[in-house]
């Protein structure tokens, strides 16, 4: 039995010609489930799209990297000023649209060696004329973009957090809509309470009446704050909260699950529907499903009240006597078992790929590749001495070398 995830695109999801449907066609029954992941991914780019000093402020951002990334001069200069100022030295990363957590590290990169960049921009600038250089440290120093960045750095920390609780290795689909109504809870805190934020705590020691970024001196007028707040600050909060909400709303497959929840048992059945995400298997019976499952909720009721979800599929699946007396919710029991909440695990093995087939090893065989693929993804941490040894004999038997081994 296996669980398909996928990542959501019209070649995945398409209801004519896409996956899904292909796969349909050999087994009917299998189940589209949209990754947890690419779905939060997708409201937090959406909520950024539709606020004009975001959208900037993250283009601003990708200019910088690709400064740093494509000039080692300027990454070189940049590593100066942090020495001399002693700023942390920091690698920029890139704010990719499809990364999950690329926007999060990036925008905390940019927020602790604000200082440092804005002095490296302005030193280029001053030694080479580069108008980007001037352009970028410009930006920097205006009050709208810090305020920004730091506004991001709080935002993105707390979805961070749900996209790493979401590539967890023991998630299932029915932990999900507490884990989404926590972060937006938290994020509804933020918006409320904007004493809480990074924004209102740390910009302050940024942007005071004598402040000075690089060489320049900032002042702030109290309307440029109210308008952020008013403007930017709050609306995006409620963008990020409402997309959010949207994509990650509960399916019928997701609600169905709760049958086997003692701790939000509903009170009558639910119906697994077919529809993009939902159970219609031919080996299971409507109306002996139903009976068995007003048994098994009497069963939960007496012996596994205020219990997991988890335990109970475990119970279900792994004592024989209640499989064989409730044979059809152990199927479903089964299937929701397998099904994927995110498609981590392959995007973790398109990074191993990239990590293992370098520019500098683009010549490397399909076969090489895929026996390094085997040993990064399935193989142990460490080797012992003996496999070691096991390996290099196997090594040195392959052909005559032509240094001694």
């Amino acid at each position: 039995m296996r669980g398909l995830g996928f990542d959501g695109t019209n070649t995945m999801s398409g209801h004519r010609s896409g996956v899904q449907i292909r796969l349909r066609l050999h087994a009917p029954s299998s189940i589209y489930v949209h990754c947890r992941c690419h779905k939060l991914q997708l409201a937090v780019l959406n909520a950024a799209s539709e606020h004009t000093v975001v959208k900037r402020v993250l283009g601003t951002l990708l200019t910088i990297w690709k400064a740093f990334h494509f000039s080692p001069k300027k990454a070189e200069k940049l590593a100066e000023i942090q020495a001399e100022l002693q700023a942390p030295e920091i690698k920029m990363q890139k704010p990719s649209d499809t990364r999950w957590l690329a926007r999060e590290r990036a925008v905390s990169v940019v927020r602790r060696i604000l200082p440092a960049l804005v002095s490296t921009f302005e030193e280029i600038y001053a030694e080479t004329g580069d108008a980007e250089s001037h352009g970028i440290a410009t930006l920097l120093l205006k009050y709208k973009t810090v305020a920004c960045i730091y506004m991001l750095s709080d935002v993105l920390h707390i979805v961070a957090k749900l996209q790493g609780s979401l590539q967890a290795k023991d998630i299932d689909l029915a932990s999900v809509p507490s884990m989404v109504a926590s972060t937006t809870k938290r994020l509804l805190e933020l918006k409320e309470d904007v004493t809480s934020s990074t924004w209102f705590k740390e910009h302050s020691l940024v942007f005071t009446d004598d402040a000075q970024l690089g060489e320049k001196h900032i002042v702030v007028l109290e309307e440029e704050k109210s308008e952020f707040l008013h403007k930017v600050y709050r609306p995006y909060l409620q963008s990020v909260i409402d997309h959010i909400n949207v994509r990650m709303e509960s399916t019928e497959l997701i609600s169905a699950m709760s049958v086997f929840d003692p701790r939000h048992l509903p009170g009558q059945k639910k119906n697994y529907q077919r529809g993009d995400e939902g159970i219609s298997q031919p080996d299971i019976e409507a109306k002996e499903t139903e009976s068995e499952w007003k048994l098994f909720r009497r069963l939960i009721f007496l012996q596994y009240k205020g219990r997991s979800l988890q335990f109970v599929l475990s119970r279900l699946l792994g004592n024989g006597e209640i499989y064989a007396a409730f044979p059809n919710l152990a199927k479903i029991a089964a299937i929701l078992e397998v099904l994927p909440v995110t498609t981590a695990t392959v995007e973790r093995s398109f990074s191993n790929m990239k990590l293992i087939k370098t520019r500098l090893r683009s010549r490397m065989s399909e076969e090489t590749l895929d026996y390094c693929m085997r040993i990064c993804i399935e193989g142990s941490d460490h080797l012992s001495d003996e496999n070691l040894e096991a390996v290099l004999e196997h090594y040195k038997g392959m052909k005559i070398r032509k240094i001694n081994l």
